[in-house]
């Protein structure tokens, strides 16, 4: 980030960040064990991916948290590749097998939301990689304080 933040501020180009979280994820892991939680990051993970560009840098955050670094993104594109991904995500059936042989109980179907939040550069508040960060985890946190399974952009205050 802090390489593709400074050939931003070299270059005059903008770059975005999108930090985003599975919604209740915890509850997965509690009502259907852990292995059900690693298939749905792992699926999770892979549609996300599968929303991006080549040049998009995907990286997971930590928990049930991502990021993705949108090099020469405005936030107009920044907030298209955000819909792809809560898009790609919310319409996702993840499917988890309870056990194997023949006592095995049909596979359990789940369906998980997320929250997004959006910021960029050139922004009046971003001045660098790690206010990036800051803002977009506040938008992030600002989805999730608004009812969560949303896209929250970040606004530079006044």
């Amino acid at each position: 980030l802090q390489e593709e933040f400074g050939r931003a501020q070299r270059y005059s180009d903008p770059v975005s960040l999108i930090m985003l979280d599975l919604d209740h994820f915890k509850r997965v892991n509690d009502r259907y064990g852990h292995q059900a939680g690693d298939l749905v990051l792992r699926e999770a993970a892979d549609l996300l991916r599968g929303s991006l560009r080549d040049p998009d840098i995907p990286a997971r955050y930590g928990g049930e948290e991502f990021a993705v670094i949108l090099p020469k993104t405005h936030v107009q594109g920044a907030l298209a590749v955000a819909e792809r991904v809560w898009r790609a995500i919310g319409n996702k059936t993840f499917r988890h097998a309870l056990g194997e042989g023949a006592g095995a109980s049909p596979p359990v179907e789940l369906r998980v939301t997320v929250s997004i939040g959006v910021a960029f550069f050139p922004s009046k508040d971003i001045t660098s990689s790690g206010l990036l960060v800051k803002f977009a985890d506040e938008a992030l946190y600002q989805a999730k304080r608004d009812g969560r399974n949303s896209i929250c952009l970040y606004q530079a205050q006044n």
